[in-house]
């Protein structure tokens, strides 16, 4: 095998191997290997594309190793690659990096990042489910204006998605009650 990028494929694949026969230490050399096949492999591409999907490959692995800020920071490395027609390849990686806030209850950020997914997409089908999202993560701040704008934004754009629309409408129930429960 000759270039970096396969070398790594081989060593996740390995590294797999060994995790099914509970050999834990030859896993973790297989993942670091893997890993530091796939950095040195992002470092030399040149074809935008690429580099950012290697990135997010890492990320995903550091995700999957439950190494949430290192994962972060490779998404992060992604969404920043600079090149024309990108955006949308970045609209998944802005939903990985809010999934993985949401898992650390860091809710402002995933909200930050459920915006920008919003921002890209076209659809009002594919809004809906990222409004709901954003109102839950206000819900979850105790931010309830923002979580019941939201949540009816996720209503509105969901005409057709009986179980989103049923879920938004569950929402802004709670997001009241707790609004009124406050007061």
């Amino acid at each position: 095998i000759k270039n970096n990028k396969d070398k790594a494929y081989l060593n996740m694949k390995f590294q797999e191997v060994y995790v099914e026969l509970n050999n834990e230490v030859k896993a973790k050399e297989h993942l670091s290997l893997g890993l530091d096949l796939y950095k040195k492999s992002a470092m030399q591409e040149n074809d935008a594309k690429k580099k950012m999907r290697l990135y997010a490959r890492i990320a995903e692995i550091y995700k999957d190793e439950n190494q949430t800020d290192s994962a972060i920071g490779y998404y992060n490395k992604a969404i920043e690659v600079k090149a024309d027609d990108v955006l949308w390849l970045k609209k998944y990686y802005y939903v990985d990096l809010a999934e993985i806030y949401e898992e650390k209850k860091e809710y402002a950020l995933a909200v930050k990042n459920y915006k920008k997914r919003v921002a890209i997409v076209k659809k009002n089908k594919d809004k809906a489910v990222y409004h709901y999202k954003i109102a839950d993560n206000y819900k979850a701040l105790g931010d309830y204006k923002q979580a019941l704008y939201h949540a009816r934004k996720s209503l509105v754009q969901a005409p057709s998605n009986t179980v989103l629309k049923e879920d938004a409408m569950e929402l802004i129930a709670d997001i009241k009650r707790l609004k009124n429960a406050r007061k």
